[in-house]
């Protein structure tokens, strides 16, 4: 095998293993990225629980202080 052989093989085999090693990259980051999005929905809907349970107490304060004051 000549020299120019072999490196045309080493060559082949480190274009193979970053072909793998890009793709595997590239499933974790779209993985990753999916992720990130459903952990961001679940933030918004807690932000939003978290309203209305904010709201609920504000009006169950005033209702409250109301029914205090008609005492």
């Amino acid at each position: 095998m000549t020299a120019l052989e072999m490196v045309n093989i080493r060559v082949s085999y480190k274009v193979d293993v970053r072909s793998r090693e890009n793709s595997e990259f590239y499933s974790r980051n779209h993985d990753a990225q999916k992720y990130r999005a459903a952990v961001r929905a679940e933030i918004e809907v807690l932000r939003r629980e978290r309203l209305v349970y904010e709201q609920d107490s504000i009006q169950t304060c005033e209702a409250l202080a109301r029914s205090k004051a008609y005492n």
